[in-house]
């Protein structure tokens, strides 16, 4: 018997795409993902759109829609969360997470 591992592996050998992910940095993703978007979204105006409502055919519109709605759900969940928020000490002084269990039965 011997200590070599075995020529069956279970991990399987990452893909090409992966290995360069795993190359780049932070700062250049940013920038290759901020470039993929500025050129889509040029496409936008090299191309004549069937739409069916006017606000459809409008330059950016499927950029600035979705835009949009993911600002409106993120001050709609800050503003539930100042509504809807308990304070700290909301369980109060009787709470068990810091006790034993023979401790919070004789309060």
């Amino acid at each position: 018997m011997t200590n070599e591992p075995s020529e069956t592996n279970n991990m399987a050998e990452p893909s090409a795409l992966a290995r360069l992910m795993g190359r780049l940095s932070a700062p250049v993703l940013f920038w290759l993902v901020l470039a993929a978007g500025l050129v889509l979204g040029l496409t936008d105006f090299f191309y004549h759109r069937h739409a069916y409502f006017g606000f459809e055919g409008l330059p950016l519109f499927y950029v600035i829609g979705p835009f949009a709605a993911v600002l409106a759900l993120a001050l709609v969940g800050g503003l539930f969360a100042l509504l809807f928020k308990r304070p700290e000490n909301y369980w109060g002084k009787r709470g068990t997470d810091g006790e034993s269990a023979g401790e919070a039965e004789n309060v």
